[in-house]
Formats: structure tokens, sequence, C-alpha cells
């Protein structure tokens, strides 16, 4: 990496929104991936799953947040702030969304295995 590069807010620039992109597509395909559990769910008779589990297996939630997250991406490219710390954001929020997904939708099968391996 040149001087000129580490000294470029535009790179700064360009790293947040890709890895915004990166998050984006990573969400769409957990919306695909985890489109059954609901009904496995419901199949296993789970009786209270938690608040979280159940928001984030619903279709508004797993299709929504890449829209919204497509929504910020857009955002960002269009209107084009100057300040390095709108990327970051942008692309931190969007990191925690998917990291999220993942892991809150299937807490349920973690804490049975830990049933089971216990």
């Amino acid at each position: 990496m040149t001087d000129s590069a580490r000294r470029s807010p535009e790179f700064a620039y360009g790293v947040g929104t890709g890895i915004a992109i990166a998050a984006v597509l990573a969400q769409l395909w957990l919306a695909y991936e985890l489109r059954h559990l609901a009904d496995m769910y419901r199949d296993m008779q789970a009786q209270a799953l938690p608040a979280l589990t159940r928001l984030m297996i619903t279709p508004v939630w797993r299709w929504g947040m890449p829209v919204a997250g497509a929504a910020a991406v857009t955002g960002l490219v269009v209107v084009r702030p100057r300040a390095a710390w709108a990327y970051g954001v942008a692309a931190a929020a969007l990191v925690i969304f998917v990291a999220s997904t993942w892991y809150f939708s299937q807490v349920p099968i973690f804490q049975m295995a830990g049933d089971i391996s216990g």
C-alpha cells in the first residue's frame, strides 16, 4: 500500500463501503439459509423461544435487514459523506446485525446441544 493510499480518506470510504456490502450479502445468505428455522422449532415443539430468536426468524427481519442494509449502502454511495466515521458506523452496524441474526436465530439449537453434551 502506498503512502498516498494510507492517507487518502477515499480509501477508508471504500473499505467501509466494501465491508458494508459484504455484510448485506451475508445477510441475504442468512435470509435464505435460515428460512426453515421457524418450521423446525415448531416441529420440535419448542415452547418458549427467546424473544430475539422469534424476531430473527421472522421473514420481516430476515428479508428486511438486507433491504435496509442495501438502502444504507446506497445512501452512502449517493450522498458520499466526507466523514470516514459514517462509513465505519454503517459497516460496523451491518456486521453486528449479521452476527446477531446468525447467533440469536440459533440460540435454542446451541442450548439443546449444551444439554446433550453436558
